[in-house]
């Protein structure tokens, strides 16, 4: 009984000795990247709605009065996301927003938009947003909503209607992007906030190496 009981008692400080090794070894995963972006489109767009689907919040929503915070997690990258309010009154102050600390754009149009007058406004205002000197080096990304909707008009014809091409231009160094997705569908939204991570990643390559330098160091 007693050689049982001492045998019992080095096979359990084996063990724990072997766990105690494998938690040691076991290190934290990276840190993630953080990005801070500006979520801008005019009022009943879908900015609330597709920043909802992925979060799987109700897509019932009423107009942002003022602006909403979300924060969006992903695998490799968090992304801050101030959403401005898009009614008359809120679109002069989107400006204030902006500045060199913004690492990018959320531009929402509704695809399915037929009031001309809509599209005339969504255009004026994209292009106070790609002519922002405190923006030239922050990307663009134009979503595109309501792809469910009859009629919803796809990447060429969201172009032509905006008057814009997407891709790097001459007077600014962050490109533009364009993104379909339906807020019905949140498969669609996370691909297009999963694209909009990586094309961040990609855009901030360089201070990603040297924050991690730095980490090393």
């Amino acid at each position: 009984m007693t050689q049982n009981l001492a045998l019992c008692f080095s096979v359990s400080r084996i063990c724990c000795y072997n766990i105690y090794k494998m938690a040691c070894c076991v290190k934290e995963p990276p840190p993630k990247e953080e990005f801070d972006l500006i979520c801008v489109g005019l009022d009943k767009s879908g900015k609330t709605a597709l920043l909802n689907s992925f979060l799987q919040d109700s897509l019932d929503t009423s107009p942002t009065t003022g602006f909403n915070i979300k924060d969006i997690h992903l695998d490799s990258v968090n992304l801050h996301v101030k959403e401005l309010g898009g009614s008359h009154q809120i679109r002069p102050y989107w400006a204030r927003y902006y500045g060199p600390d913004i690492h990018g754009v959320m531009f929402v149009v509704d695809a399915s938009e037929t009031d001309d007058s809509r599209w005339n406004l969504a255009r004026q205002e994209l292009r106070s947003v790609l002519d922002s000197d405190k923006l030239v080096d922050a990307p663009v990304f134009v979503l595109a909503t309501h792809q469910d909707c009859a009629g919803a008009c796809g990447e060429v014809e969201l172009m032509e209607r905006l008057q814009f091409s997407a891709g790097q231009s001459e007077s600014r160094n962050g490109e533009i992007f364009v993104l379909l997705c339906n807020v019905k569908q949140r498969d669609t939204v996370m691909l297009a906030l999963t694209k909009i991570a990586n094309l961040l990643l990609v855009a901030h390559g360089d201070d990603v190496i040297r924050n991690d330098q730095a980490d090393a160091d």
